[in-house]
This record gives structure tokens, C-alpha cells and sequence, in this order.
């Protein structure tokens, strides 16, 4: 069984257990999660565009665009839900490479310019390895910047997972929903914390050093992405559905 303890989450296509091990498998040491972005995007595609190539209508090939993708996990699983041949759909992908600003220099995605030539060798390395690197595209820069690239109302997904300083997530938020088509949902990630505690820590008026944080830790020991929270609040209000097992929460534009 130790096959299973040894695949990475972007190994997905493995995760299927083969005739041979099934009378040594037990579901208890299957111990890796189940991508939720890769069941999300597949149940809202599937459900919207399921068959709709077959009348060749390439105009309304379903696209998805994700805001910060680091070095691929969640763009590559996202991409194996797009290539499947009833939704045949392609995905935009806005990142610099360098990590996030404010993040411990200790931790796995702390800013530095060194990241960029390994983090997108890793995405384009799984990208080619489950065959779905033609249908993504790179638009390589600060996504402040870079999103004014995208066309407006054109997106069916807009995948909000970059950083989580309150100026950052505001930009990506206020500017991905210009992009989102009505109807297209948007997927925000890293809404950690409980929906208390925009009022409990008065995020509304909370300074600088705690919304324009990475993670900040109060007094009291709670720690969570107080900008991501102090933003959506303010731009979605109680218009979003929390996904509070993963730290998500999703819109649909009306």
C-alpha cells in the first residue's frame, strides 16, 4: 500500500485502484484528499456544457480563467476537467512566479524572484505529463496589471487564488468579475476564518498590518487571511456559498 502514501496530489489519474491491488486495498490508508476544485469544476461544466461541442459551436467553448496558480496544482486538475472530450474547454492562467508578498520567508510560497524558473517548469511539466498543456495559456505578471489584458464578459469560471493582502484580493476581485460572463461562477479560495469574524475583529476598520498581511495572528490566537475576508465581504456581502471544509466559497454572477 504504499504506493498510495507516496503519489502527489497532481497525480490524480493514479489515484484509481488497479485490479491487482484491489484485494490488498484498504480505504483507511488511502490517505490523500480528493481535489474539490477538480469536482467543482467538473459538476458546473459538465452540467453547462456537457455535449455542446457536438454542434460545433466553437464560440461558446467553455473558459476558465484562474488568478494565481503558483506552481500548477490546482490549474493542471482543473485543466484534466477541461480537456475531458464532452466539455473540451481551455483555461487562462495569471501568475508571476515569485510567490506571495508577505508570506514567512520560511514557508513554501514566500516571495522571491529565484521561484519563477522552477515553479513554472513544475507547471508545465504536469501540464505535459496528463496531456494538457495545449489548452493552457500563461499570461506571465502582477496580476493588477496583467487582468486588464483579458477580454470583459468572457469567462464561464474566474478562479480567485492569488494573494491574500487586502489590496491584492480586491484587485483580483473587483477586476475578475468584469471578466466573469453573467451566469459564470466565481471560486474564491483561502476564505479562511468563521463568518464572525469580520464583525469580531472589525476588519471593517482593521489597519494596514492586519488586512494588508498574508495571515495575521490576533491576540487570541485565531490566524486567517483577514483581507481575503475584509474583501469579499465587501464586494459579495452574504451573496456567497462558503465551502468551510476547504476554505472556499463560490458566486454566480446574475
Amino acid at each position: 500500500m504504499s504506493r498510495f502514501h507516496k503519489i502527489t496530489p497532481l497525480d490524480f489519474s493514479e489515484w484509481f485502484v488497479t485490479e491487482e491491488e484491489r484485494h490488498t486495498f484498504s480505504p483507511s490508508e488511502w490517505v490523500l484528499p480528493f481535489p474539490w476544485i477538480s469536482m467543482f469544476v467538473y459538476t458546473h461544466m459538465k452540467a453547462n456544457f456537457c455535449g455542446y461541442n457536438e454542434f460545433d459551436n466553437q464560440q461558446e467553448r467553455p473558459k476558465i480563467l484562474q488568478i494565481g496558480c503558483a506552481q500548477g496544482g490546482d490549474a493542471v486538475e482543473i485543466a484534466k476537467v477541461l480537456k475531458l472530450p464532452m466539455i473540451n474547454g481551455e483555461l487562462h492562467v495569471i501568475d508571476w512566479f515569485k510567490g506571495n508578498l508577505t508570506v514567512d520567508k520560511e514557508e513554501e510560497w514566500a516571495f522571491s524572484p529565484n521561484n519563477v524558473d522552477y515553479w513554472k517548469f513544475h507547471l508545465w511539466s504536469e501540464a505535459k505529463k496528463f496531456k494538457v498543456d495545449d489548452i493552457i495559456t500563461v499570461f506571465e505578471g502582477d496580476s493588477r496589471q496583467v487582468i486588464h489584458q483579458m477580454k470583459d464578459d468572457y469567462y464561464d469560471m474566474v478562479f480567485i487564488d492569488g494573494g491574500h493582502e487586502y489590496s491584492i484580493a480586491k484587485s483580483d476581485i473587483e477586476n475578475g468579475y468584469n471578466k466573469l460572463k453573467r451566469g459564470g461562477v466565481m471560486v474564491l479560495d483561502d476564505l479562511s476564518g468563521d463568518d464572525s469574524f469580520y464583525e469580531k475583529y472589525d476588519l471593517k476598520n482593521a489597519p494596514d498590518k492586519i488586512i494588508e498581511s498574508d495571515t495575521y495572528r490576533f491576540e487570541d490566537g485565531s490566524r486567517f487571511h483577514a483581507g481575503v475576508m475584509k474583501v469579499v465581504r465587501e464586494f459579495f456581502g452574504d451573496d456567497i456559498i462558503r465551502i468551510r471544509s476547504h476554505d472556499k466559497a463560490y458566486h454566480i454572477k446574475k
